[in-house]
C-alpha cells in the first residue's frame, strides 16, 4: 500500500529531489516549495535532477520572511496525507505548518540539516526561540544530518528515541 506523503521545503535542490524521487518509488509524494532558485547557488545545478513526484510552488502573502502560506493549510486539511515531512524548522512559514500539523496530531517528521536557535537579542528573536523550543518538545519525529543537531534538539526538548541521525554525504548512503 502506497502512502500519501506531504513534503515541504524551501528549495527543490538536487539532493532533495533525489531523496523524494526515492520515496516516490513506493509512495505518492506531493512536494511544496517556496523558492525557484537561490542567489548563492549555481542556477544550472538546481535544474540537474528531474522530479518524479508532484511539485507545487507555495503562494505566500506578506513581506519577505514574514510571509505566510496562502492555501497550504487548506490543502493539508483537504488531502489528509499519511505522513508529513517538513524540511527544517527555522522559517515562520515552516513553524506555522509544523504547529498546525501538531495541533491536528499528524505524523510529522522534521528534517534538520543544522541547528541554529539563534542566540540573538531582541523580542522577535526571543519569541521565535520559544516557539522553536515548543516545537521540539511537541513534535514526535526528527531526522538529523549531524549528531550535533540531534544533541541540540534533544537538549531543547525532543525525545532521544524519536531522533534519527543520518549521513548527509549522499542520498544513497
Amino acid at each position: 500500500m502506497k502512502l500519501n506523503v506531504f513534503y515541504l521545503t524551501d528549495l527543490l535542490a538536487p539532493y532533495r529531489i533525489e531523496w523524494m524521487n526515492e520515496i516516490s518509488k513506493y509512495n505518492n509524494v506531493d512536494a511544496f516549495y517556496v523558492y525557484e532558485d537561490e542567489k548563492t547557488r549555481n542556477h544550472s545545478w538546481l535544474k540537474s535532477v528531474t522530479p518524479k513526484f508532484n511539485c507545487e510552488k507555495i503562494i505566500r502573502f506578506g513581506i519577505g520572511k514574514l510571509s505566510i502560506p496562502v492555501g497550504l493549510l487548506s490543502k493539508i486539511k483537504k488531502n489528509n496525507y499519511d505522513l508529513y515531512i517538513v524540511d527544517g524548522y527555522s522559517s515562520l512559514l515552516k513553524l506555522i505548518v509544523i504547529l498546525f500539523l501538531n495541533s491536528k496530531n499528524k505524523k510529522t517528521i522534521i528534517n534538520i540539516d543544522g541547528f541554529d536557535l539563534g542566540k540573538r537579542n531582541g523580542f522577535l528573536f526571543k519569541a521565535k526561540f520559544k516557539v522553536k523550543q515548543y516545537v521540539f518538545k511537541r513534535n514526535k519525529y526528527y531526522i538529523c544530518g549531524s549528531k550535533n543537531a540531534a544533541n541540540e534538539i534533544i537538549k531543547n526538548g525532543a525525545k532521544l528515541d524519536n531522533v534519527c541521525v543520518h549521513s548527509l554525504t549522499s542520498v544513497y548512503d
